[in-house]
């Protein structure tokens, strides 16, 4: 069942649809409910959708060395699992509700079928979540930064040199 028009209004990710587009994209959606402690997915697992939290908070839990580590809570108005629905990846991380949590899922079907109908509403969709996914990559590279250059010793290397191993084509 769609949500309703009137919750798409009051999410941050659509502030840029019209009426209209709005009403199109309300039809690709389905409002699901997570039980406190539940999992929404897990590290690893296929992306076929990707969710706007609507009420409620979950966790992002990243499996590193065997070992799992909380990085962040996420509430109302957050977009989760939109990296690897855009990049056709398996799941980066876990989510996990810390409350009962309702949510907007978008399944990558639908979603795709609108594209390949050339809607403009998904291309704002898909323009807005870039933008938010280069604020969030702006922010997590000034965080790196200042914390390397803080954990810095005579020995180490420059975080240039660090960085073009890192990603190997810089």
């Amino acid at each position: 069942m769609s949500v309703n028009i009137k919750l798409l209004k009051d999410i941050p990710l659509f502030r840029d649809l019209t009426k209209e587009e709005i009403k199109q994209i309300s039809e690709i959606t389905e409002e699901i409910t997570l039980a406190k402690n539940s999992f929404l997915f897990k590290q690893g697992d296929e992306a076929d959708s990707f969710y706007i939290i609507l009420e409620g908070e979950v966790e992002v839990i990243k499996e590193f060395a065997k070992k799992e580590q909380k990085l962040v809570n996420m509430s109302r108005g957050a977009i989760i699992g939109e990296m690897a629905f855009l990049t056709e990846t398996r799941r980066t991380g876990t989510i996990r509700a810390t409350d009962r949590t309702n949510l907007i899922k978008i399944s990558k079907d639908k979603f795709k079928k609108l594209m390949q109908e050339e809607n403009i509403a998904v291309y704002k969709l898909v323009y807005r979540i870039s933008q938010i996914l280069s604020f969030r990559l702006a922010r997590i590279s000034e965080q790196f930064v200042d914390r390397f250059e803080t954990d810095k010793t005579s020995g180490q290397e420059s975080i240039i040199e660090y960085c073009r191993k890192l990603f190997d084509y810089l």
